[in-house]
């Protein structure tokens, strides 16, 4: 990851070299195991966060959509969580979605009691 992040190499550059020492990663995999240390390595912060921004009096939420390269569904859709510009604690959060209801500001704001 740091090779990717820090020294801006891409996964395609890395799987290159991986096997010459004798780790022959391929730039799918490369991928695939950043993800999965940044769901272990962040969940928890991710989480503390989000607690935090349940806490602001004032939220924003909006919406956008992108297509994927390989999706049967035309659309997903990233949700974005803000507070407010007033607030000590600038927070911004990103959930995806695959759809665009008020379901999932409802789910992700479960317990919210202030203005949005």
């Amino acid at each position: 990851m740091i090779e990717k992040y820090r020294k801006k190499v891409p996964a395609c550059r890395q799987g290159q070299g991986w096997p010459d020492v004798g780790l022959p990663l391929n730039r799918q995999q490369i991928t695939n195991r950043h993800i999965v240390a940044c769901v272990y390595g962040l969940d928890n912060l991710y989480e503390l966060i989000h607690q935090e921004l349940l806490k602001q009096t004032i939220v924003h939420t909006d919406e956008t959509n992108y297509r994927g390269l390989e999706r049967e569904k035309v659309n997903a859709y990233f949700w974005i969580f803000a507070s407010g510009y007033i607030e000590d604690k600038q927070i911004i959060l990103y959930e995806h979605a695959n759809f665009r209801a008020t379901a999932v500001p409802e789910h992700f704001l479960t317990g919210y009691t202030h203005y949005l």
